[in-house]
Protein backbone atom coordinates (compact mmCIF):
# COMPACT_ATOMS: atom_id res chain seq x y z
CA UNK A 1 0.00 0.00 0.00
CA UNK A 2 1.03 3.19 -1.09
CA UNK A 3 2.08 6.08 1.64
CA UNK A 4 -0.85 8.92 -0.37
CA UNK A 5 -3.29 5.86 0.43
CA UNK A 6 -1.94 5.49 3.90
CA UNK A 7 -2.77 9.06 4.66
CA UNK A 8 -6.24 8.72 3.34
CA UNK A 9 -6.87 5.93 5.31
CA UNK A 10 -6.28 6.65 8.60
CA UNK A 11 -8.39 4.84 11.60
CA UNK A 12 -11.34 6.79 13.44
CA UNK A 13 -10.90 4.69 16.72
CA UNK A 14 -8.73 5.74 19.84
CA UNK A 15 -4.89 4.32 19.19
CA UNK A 16 -3.91 1.24 21.32
CA UNK A 17 -1.81 2.00 24.67
CA UNK A 18 1.12 0.65 26.15
CA UNK A 19 -1.00 -0.94 28.70
CA UNK A 20 -0.69 -4.53 28.98
CA UNK A 21 2.72 -5.06 27.65
CA UNK A 22 3.71 -6.56 31.10
CA UNK A 23 5.26 -4.96 33.91
CA UNK A 24 8.48 -3.45 35.88
CA UNK A 25 11.61 -3.01 33.69
CA UNK A 26 10.16 -4.57 30.33
CA UNK A 27 7.04 -1.90 30.59
CA UNK A 28 9.22 0.78 30.71
CA UNK A 29 11.87 -0.11 27.90
CA UNK A 30 8.68 -0.85 25.60
CA UNK A 31 7.44 2.05 26.52
CA UNK A 32 10.31 4.19 25.70
CA UNK A 33 10.65 2.67 22.55
CA UNK A 34 7.11 3.08 21.16
CA UNK A 35 7.67 6.68 22.66
CA UNK A 36 10.99 6.84 20.09
CA UNK A 37 9.03 5.83 17.11
CA UNK A 38 6.07 8.49 17.74
CA UNK A 39 8.96 11.11 18.12
CA UNK A 40 10.54 9.89 15.12
CA UNK A 41 7.23 10.11 12.70
CA UNK A 42 6.40 13.53 14.41
CA UNK A 43 9.71 14.65 13.21
CA UNK A 44 9.50 13.23 9.67
CA UNK A 45 5.90 13.84 9.01
CA UNK A 46 6.99 17.84 9.90
CA UNK A 47 9.73 17.70 7.54
CA UNK A 48 7.73 15.52 4.63
CA UNK A 49 4.50 15.54 5.14
CA UNK A 50 2.15 12.67 6.27
CA UNK A 51 2.27 11.15 2.43
CA UNK A 52 5.94 10.87 2.32
CA UNK A 53 6.59 8.93 5.41
CA UNK A 54 7.22 5.34 5.18
CA UNK A 55 7.86 2.20 8.17
CA UNK A 56 11.40 2.38 7.13
CA UNK A 57 12.17 5.87 7.42
CA UNK A 58 10.69 6.24 10.59
CA UNK A 59 12.82 2.64 11.91
CA UNK A 60 16.08 4.58 10.46
CA UNK A 61 15.27 7.46 12.36
CA UNK A 62 14.45 6.32 15.59
CA UNK A 63 17.63 4.66 15.18
CA UNK A 64 15.96 0.95 15.66
CA UNK A 65 16.24 -2.31 14.33
CA UNK A 66 14.54 -3.24 10.88
CA UNK A 67 11.61 -4.52 11.79
CA UNK A 68 11.43 -3.42 15.54
CA UNK A 69 8.62 -0.87 14.30
CA UNK A 70 5.77 -4.15 13.84
CA UNK A 71 6.21 -5.14 17.22
CA UNK A 72 4.77 -1.80 18.09
CA UNK A 73 2.27 -0.33 15.09
CA UNK A 74 1.55 -3.64 12.19
CA UNK A 75 1.08 -0.84 9.69
CA UNK A 76 1.71 2.66 8.62
CA UNK A 77 -1.75 3.31 8.53
CA UNK A 78 -1.80 2.44 12.14
CA UNK A 79 1.30 4.29 12.70
CA UNK A 80 -0.06 7.59 11.62
CA UNK A 81 -3.44 6.68 13.09
CA UNK A 82 -2.00 6.80 16.52
CA UNK A 83 -0.04 10.30 15.69
CA UNK A 84 -2.73 11.69 14.36
CA UNK A 85 -5.37 11.06 17.62
CA UNK A 86 -2.78 11.86 20.18
CA UNK A 87 -2.18 15.37 18.36
CA UNK A 88 -5.68 16.26 17.89
CA UNK A 89 -7.10 14.78 20.84
CA UNK A 90 -4.47 16.46 23.25
CA UNK A 91 -5.97 19.80 21.66
CA UNK A 92 -9.42 18.52 22.52
CA UNK A 93 -9.18 18.61 26.07
CA UNK A 94 -6.98 22.12 25.95
CA UNK A 95 -10.71 23.29 24.48
CA UNK A 96 -12.57 21.66 27.43
CA UNK A 97 -10.08 23.34 29.89
CA UNK A 98 -11.39 26.68 27.60
CA UNK A 99 -14.70 26.76 28.88
CA UNK A 100 -13.97 26.39 32.81
CA UNK A 101 -12.14 29.93 32.86
CA UNK A 102 -15.49 31.97 31.91
CA UNK A 103 -19.41 31.81 31.96
CA UNK A 104 -19.68 33.88 28.16
CA UNK A 105 -20.66 31.30 25.91
CA UNK A 106 -19.35 34.20 23.04
CA UNK A 107 -15.70 34.02 24.75
CA UNK A 108 -15.48 30.62 25.20
CA UNK A 109 -16.41 30.01 21.33
CA UNK A 110 -13.76 32.89 20.38
CA UNK A 111 -11.35 31.40 23.23
CA UNK A 112 -11.49 28.00 21.67
CA UNK A 113 -10.99 29.18 17.87
CA UNK A 114 -8.03 31.16 19.29
CA UNK A 115 -6.29 28.97 20.52
CA UNK A 116 -6.47 26.47 17.60
CA UNK A 117 -4.74 29.14 15.35
CA UNK A 118 -2.24 30.21 18.13
CA UNK A 119 -1.58 25.96 18.25
CA UNK A 120 -0.97 26.01 14.77
CA UNK A 121 1.22 28.53 14.84
CA UNK A 122 3.14 27.21 17.91
CA UNK A 123 3.50 23.71 16.37
CA UNK A 124 3.54 23.56 12.00
CA UNK A 125 3.34 20.15 12.34
CA UNK A 126 0.25 19.86 14.44
CA UNK A 127 -1.39 22.97 11.37
CA UNK A 128 -0.13 20.44 8.92
CA UNK A 129 -1.92 17.24 9.82
CA UNK A 130 -4.91 19.10 10.09
CA UNK A 131 -5.17 20.57 7.54
CA UNK A 132 -4.02 17.34 5.45
CA UNK A 133 -7.01 15.31 7.50
CA UNK A 134 -9.25 17.71 6.06
CA UNK A 135 -12.58 19.39 8.12
CA UNK A 136 -14.40 15.84 7.27
CA UNK A 137 -11.61 13.08 8.57
CA UNK A 138 -13.33 11.02 11.44
CA UNK A 139 -10.45 11.71 13.57
CA UNK A 140 -11.66 15.70 13.48
CA UNK A 141 -15.21 15.37 13.86
CA UNK A 142 -15.07 12.88 16.47
CA UNK A 143 -12.68 14.78 19.07
CA UNK A 144 -13.18 18.49 17.62
CA UNK A 145 -17.01 18.13 16.23
CA UNK A 146 -18.72 17.76 19.39
CA UNK A 147 -16.54 20.52 21.21
CA UNK A 148 -17.68 23.03 18.47
CA UNK A 149 -21.30 21.93 18.18
CA UNK A 150 -21.80 22.37 22.13
CA UNK A 151 -19.78 25.46 22.08
CA UNK A 152 -22.38 27.07 19.79
CA UNK A 153 -25.47 25.77 21.55
CA UNK A 154 -24.57 27.25 24.69
CA UNK A 155 -24.27 30.52 22.45
CA UNK A 156 -27.22 30.27 21.40
CA UNK A 157 -29.52 28.91 24.76
CA UNK A 158 -27.90 32.09 26.38
CA UNK A 159 -29.13 34.46 23.56
CA UNK A 160 -25.26 35.27 22.94
CA UNK A 161 -25.02 33.79 19.35
CA UNK A 162 -27.76 33.88 16.52
CA UNK A 163 -27.33 30.91 14.60
CA UNK A 164 -30.09 30.32 12.23
CA UNK A 165 -28.61 26.38 11.25
CA UNK A 166 -26.77 25.08 14.01
CA UNK A 167 -25.22 22.16 11.56
CA UNK A 168 -24.35 24.62 9.04
CA UNK A 169 -22.71 26.91 11.81
CA UNK A 170 -20.28 24.20 12.73
CA UNK A 171 -19.57 23.37 9.34
CA UNK A 172 -18.85 26.96 8.51
CA UNK A 173 -16.53 27.05 11.75
CA UNK A 174 -14.51 23.76 10.59
CA UNK A 175 -14.32 25.11 7.08
CA UNK A 176 -13.24 28.46 7.86
CA UNK A 177 -10.75 27.19 10.72
CA UNK A 178 -9.20 24.77 8.27
CA UNK A 179 -8.38 27.75 5.87
CA UNK A 180 -6.79 30.02 8.77
CA UNK A 181 -4.35 27.35 9.76
CA UNK A 182 -3.73 26.87 6.20
CA UNK A 183 -2.79 30.42 6.02
CA UNK A 184 -0.49 29.94 8.53
CA UNK A 185 1.01 26.85 6.93
CA UNK A 186 1.62 29.04 3.82
CA UNK A 187 4.13 31.17 6.03
CA UNK A 188 1.52 34.07 5.99
CA UNK A 189 0.22 33.29 9.92
CA UNK A 190 1.05 35.68 12.23
CA UNK A 191 0.51 36.27 16.11
CA UNK A 192 -2.36 39.05 15.79
CA UNK A 193 -4.43 36.32 12.96
CA UNK A 194 -5.96 33.83 16.06
CA UNK A 195 -7.46 37.10 17.05
CA UNK A 196 -8.40 38.88 14.14
CA UNK A 197 -10.17 35.17 12.92
CA UNK A 198 -12.04 35.05 16.04
CA UNK A 199 -13.55 38.55 15.84
CA UNK A 200 -15.12 38.09 12.37
CA UNK A 201 -16.48 34.46 13.43
CA UNK A 202 -18.04 35.98 16.13
CA UNK A 203 -19.41 38.68 13.74
CA UNK A 204 -20.55 35.85 11.75
CA UNK A 205 -22.89 34.57 14.50
CA UNK A 206 -24.63 37.42 15.29
CA UNK A 207 -21.86 39.54 17.71
CA UNK A 208 -21.56 43.42 17.20
CA UNK A 209 -18.26 44.31 15.60
CA UNK A 210 -17.53 46.32 18.50
CA UNK A 211 -18.63 43.10 21.00
CA UNK A 212 -16.35 41.08 19.09
CA UNK A 213 -13.59 43.37 19.01
CA UNK A 214 -13.78 43.66 23.18
CA UNK A 215 -13.85 40.00 23.37
CA UNK A 216 -10.98 39.07 21.37
CA UNK A 217 -8.94 41.36 23.06
CA UNK A 218 -9.45 39.71 26.31
CA UNK A 219 -6.53 36.97 27.35
CA UNK A 220 -6.60 33.26 27.45
CA UNK A 221 -5.90 32.77 31.83
CA UNK A 222 -3.89 29.72 31.72
CA UNK A 223 -3.75 29.02 28.73
CA UNK A 224 -1.31 31.05 26.98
Amino acid sequence: MSSASSEARLETSAPPSVEGLGGGRQWRRRARTRAKLLAATRNLVAERGLAAVTMADVTAAAELATGTIYNYFPSLEDLLSTLVYAEIDSVGDRLDRVAQFTDDPAEIYAASLRLLVRHALSDPLWGRIYVKLGVAHPIVVEVLGPRCRRDLERGVKAGRLDVVDLDLAVICTFGAQASAINLVNSGEGREELAEHFAEHMLRMVGVSVEDAREIVSRPLPGLD
